[in-house]
């Protein structure tokens, strides 16, 4: 195959398979059908680069030229394949408190979920969905219960979204009608409630049921938080790449390979942020007792661990210096010999009585988890 030949039938291809993309839903084409070419697409654009190993005469110009565009190819079907699995997937939240929201706006507004993919049984919930109007509301579907879904409705992913103890009661009460396939799955951020629990559940919906626990942070309204989760076996490797596409927008993923793990993540990365908020109060109230305006303290101490974190994140962009002793070595840092630091960090560690006290809230909130779980 010449040079030119080949020039003109990657492009030809990439501009084939964008135009395939973008009218996929216009042309009903099959989701099988894509599935292989994409596949294909990519193993083509591997093998015509390999291919120019082997050809003579070509100038280095024409080479780098068509290796360029063969590895624009390959990533494009890459790109292509994501945007695939992004397409028209029906979403449905069963229930939507103050976790669900947040969930539901980092979908649509970091994901880029569109809002007419999502449904939302509000099961009587809090309003915080609402507490705040953004325009994408009005294309949101929320309603009262599965009755009120269009009766070919057909949910691809099913974000279980109530109190723990009320999951059973509300699984049954709202997923009164058929309103799953053999393909749905079921994300659940009950706190404490197992993937056996879950699949007890949703055995009655489908035989098969694929399930995904998970355990959310507050920051991930931000995109920078912490988000674990554990799925079941019954889950493909198509499901796997486009829950990991959405889920990334929560920040930091953390896949748990054993699901006991959810009571120790759920006590120090859940609950964390609480500690964080409990330290900086109390930082706060020493700086006004001492004399600094509320409104500087609590600016001044944002800015303290705002900036910590970032010397932390910096400091350990080198993943070998991704452990303990980084903490310890920046902590070093601060602490000058004979200094202030050193004062106070001398009465904070004494007898470890910080670090003790820390393992006893910590054991305290993972009995807490673990009791939720029986």
């Amino acid at each position: 195959m010449g040079f030119e030949t080949n020039v003109d039938l990657d492009i030809a291809i990439c501009l084939y398979f964008f135009h395939f993309i973008q009218n996929h839903k216009r042309n009903k084409i099959n989701s099988m059908f894509i599935k292989k070419i994409i596949p294909i697409l990519s193993l083509f654009a591997l093998i015509n680069t390999m291919c120019l190993l082997f050809m003579e005469n070509v100038l280095y110009f024409n080479y780098y030229f068509i290796v360029v565009v063969n590895t624009m190819l390959f990533f494009m079907a890459i790109y292509g394949y994501v945007r695939f699995l992004k397409m028209d997937k029906k979403i449905l939240f069963l229930g939507c408190g103050k976790m669900g929201s947040i969930l539901l706006a980092n979908l649509v507004e970091i994901s880029k979920i569109k809002p007419r993919q999502i449904a939302v049984i509000k099961n009587n919930c809090d309003k915080a969905i609402f507490s705040n109007e953004k325009s994408w509301h009005d294309d949101l579907l929320i309603i009262n219960d599965s009755n009120d879904l269009p009766s070919d409705y057909c949910a691809n992913i099913i974000f279980i979204c109530v109190k723990p103890q009320d999951a059973i009661l509300a699984t049954s009460k709202l997923l009164n009608r058929k309103i799953t396939g053999e393909n749905t799955i079921f994300i659940s951020i009950l706190a404490g409630k197992t993937i056996n629990f879950l699949e007890e559940i949703f055995k009655q919906f489908v035989v098969e049921p694929k399930i995904v626990r998970t355990m959310p942070n507050l920051p991930i309204q931000h995109g920078k938080g912490i988000f674990a989760y554990k799925m079941n076996k019954n889950l493909q490797q198509n499901d796997i790449i486009y829950l990991e596409s959405i889920f990334s927008g929560f920040g930091e993923l953390l896949l748990l390979e054993n699901e006991d793990l959810f009571n120790v993540v759920t006590a120090i990365f859940g609950s964390g942020p609480a500690y964080i908020f409990l330290l900086q109060e109390i930082l706060v109230n020493i700086a006004t007792k001492n004399g600094i305006k509320e409104e500087q303290a609590v600016r001044l101490v944002n800015h303290l661990f705002f900036g910590s974190s970032l010397m932390v994140e910096k400091y350990i962009a080198d993943d070998a210096k991704l452990n303990l002793q980084s903490l310890i070595e920046l902590r070093e840092q601060v602490t000058s010999k004979k200094g202030t630091t050193e004062s106070a960090i001398a009465i904070l560690t004494q007898d470890n009585q910080l670090n003790n006290i820390f393992i006893e809230a910590i054991d305290s909130a993972i009995a807490r988890s673990k009791s939720l779980s029986s």
